[in-house]
């Protein structure tokens, strides 16, 4: 985050003043949340995967993968 973070402020405009100007962090806390939770959601895919044994159960992890991937 403070890689991301450090680029997010060096990238920020210059002012007349020759200064950066503010710009506001929503847009890169929101990336940062999501990318939390992919993490998360892969953790989870991956342990329903594993211990997965009946087709019922397959078909359910394999569509908690599609929505790990689609978020």
């Amino acid at each position: 985050y403070r890689v991301a973070d450090g680029i997010w402020t060096g990238s920020a405009p210059i002012g007349p003043e020759g200064g950066r100007t503010a710009v506001p962090r929503a847009l890169l806390n929101f990336w940062w949340a999501l990318w939390i939770a992919t993490l998360l959601s892969d953790q989870i895919t991956a342990r329903a995967q594993d211990t997965s044994m009946e087709p019922g159960q397959q078909a359910h992890a394999l569509a908690l993968v599609a929505a790990a991937d689609a978020l």
